[in-house]
């Protein structure tokens, strides 16, 4: 696979894609029954990046490999959160990678590449300590890739959008 780059979706067109990819995978692979189309309150804080394959590929349509959505606190919180007051806090979401790109650590890639843009965008300015936090909410059968990341249970399972979940927390020290 050649390289990947994270690529902040600023325009229509490009949260376009976005919703696109959502779509793609929570309700056709996954089956959810409806789509987030981004109108919810905390949606206005959030920010939005792309995977981006930077191979020459002629092909439009691969060049977009997967999305995630990204809001820092506060912002209206799930009650399944529960963000360290002390701590800068990130909420991923809607983390999704398109099926032919989901094989080869592109998650991984993608989530580093993610947690690097979030430290760099960190202002030590801002914190009451060197640490940085990035929590999500974990469907199952990711769990395994989380943990592997680095990412940590900070809940026990409980059903959101009619499938399991469990909070997950990871902290980012800033050098």
């Amino acid at each position: 696979m050649s390289d990947i780059s994270l690529v902040p979706a600023t325009s229509t067109e490009l949260i376009a894609s976005c919703i696109a990819i959502r779509k793609t995978v929570f309700v056709q692979d996954q089956g959810y029954i409806h789509l987030d189309e981004d109108n919810r309150p905390e949606d206005a804080a959030a920010l939005h990046f792309l995977l981006a394959s930077s191979s020459q590929d002629p092909d439009a349509s691969a060049r977009f490999m997967g999305t995630v959505r990204l809001a820092a606190l506060p912002l209206p919180v799930s009650p399944t959160l529960n963000p360290d007051p002390n701590t800068k806090t990130y909420i991923l979401s809607r983390f999704a990678l398109l099926p032919p790109f989901r094989r080869g650590g592109n998650g991984a890639k993608f989530l580093g590449l993610l947690e690097h843009w979030v430290l760099q965008h960190t202002s030590q300015d801002e914190l009451g300590s060197r640490v940085v936090a990035v929590e999500l909410e974990a469907q199952e059968g990711s769990y395994g890739f989380y943990e592997r990341l680095g990412y940590v249970r900070q809940s026990g399972e409980y059903v959101k959008d009619g499938k399991p979940h469990v909070r997950m927390r990871k902290e980012l020290v800033m050098e």
